[in-house]
């Protein structure tokens, strides 16, 4: 394809009469996917071997309840339908019409919402200072909350300032946690954001609680920012179902 034809069909996506039509479609194509992605999550779990590292993790969440249960971005396809439902739980959820399937498929396994985003560089408000109040908020009214340790655009699997300042101003813990399979479809993206896929063995892995001192300031909550936070990665999870994989073979 020419640059000239790259440019026609960048111009006819900015026509303002289909940009009008992509608006109107937007929240009917949102309740329209949200239930086919509910029965799919549904079919990965039921079809796949769950071995969980440690195998008491939801002991460990209802102990350290209500806490912030940490992921990557791109791995928290099945978080939904693994959360235990006696623990009350909230995620966050962007407020554009885009995330209405989310808010949908969150909803449908029991948890509740958050909505706001992080401004990840952009100069538009997204929400965030709102959401974060809403996330403390929730925390203390023994909701445990489901966020995301790294932030657009990435670097990817690196934590970033929002979820330790809610640590530090909560004063509840940070619980790492991943969910991988051994059969999966990945994009090749920032995020590498990762599709599970059914009849896999699936991992699901939880690290020690990571407690922000309440007075940490800003020079010593860079201890945290920019780090691993010893959170379990995707390849950590993965690896975990290849070896029970080899285990189940022998």
């Amino acid at each position: 394809m020419s640059v000239v034809n790259g440019v026609a069909v960048a111009s006819l996506w900015k026509n303002p009469w289909l940009r009008r039509q992509r608006i109107r479609l937007r929240r009917p194509f949102q309740i329209l996917v949200a239930p086919i992605v509910i029965n799919y999550i549904k079919l990965v779990v039921k079809t796949s071997t769950i071995v969980a590292d440690p195998p008491d993790y939801v002991a460990r969440g209802r102990q350290n309840h209500p806490s912030i249960i940490a992921l990557w971005h791109g791995q928290f396809f099945l978080l939904p339908a693994i959360y235990p439902r006696e623990i009350p739980g909230r995620a966050i959820v962007a407020k554009h019409d885009d995330a209405e399937a989310l808010r949908r498929i969150l909803k449908h396994f029991g948890l509740g919402l958050v909505r706001g985003a992080g401004a990840a560089g952009r100069k538009r408000d997204r929400g965030g200072a709102e959401a974060a109040h809403g996330l403390i908020a929730s925390l203390r009214e023994g909701f445990s909350i489901a966020l995301t340790g790294d932030i657009p655009p990435g670097p990817a699997r690196k934590c970033g300032v929002g979820i330790v300042l809610i640590a530090s101003r909560s004063g509840r813990p940070i619980l790492p946690f991943a969910v991988a399979t051994s059969r999966y479809a990945s994009v090749n993206s920032w995020s590498r954001m990762t599709t599970n896929l059914p009849f896999s063995r699936l991992g699901i892995a939880m690290g020690e609680p990571i407690h922000v001192p309440t007075d940490a300031g800003p020079a010593s909550r860079g201890t945290w920012i920019g780090s691993p936070m010893t959170m379990p990665s995707f390849e950590k999870g993965r690896l975990m179902v290849m070896r029970l994989q080899e285990f189940t073979e022998r």
